[in-house]
């Protein structure tokens, strides 16, 4: 699932801090969309399972 911003403009998560391979792979598929990328916060890493959502900030609510 993708929100666009506007025609050329994404928000993304900073996946820098998973696996590198994994990483590496997600940057080159944003690259080849020709999009704008922004960036947002990605801390999950002191979850305590993989049912937590903390620190993920691109939940999103979009309303009239």
């Amino acid at each position: 699932m993708v929100l666009f911003l506007d025609e050329k403009m994404i928000p993304a998560d900073d996946y820098s801090k998973e696996p590198k391979k994994f990483y590496e792979a997600f940057e080159i598929a944003l690259h080849n969309t020709g999009l704008e990328v922004i960036k947002l916060p990605y801390h999950v890493y002191d979850n305590t399972g993989n049912y937590l959502a903390n620190g993920d900030d691109s939940n999103i609510l979009q309303m009239e």
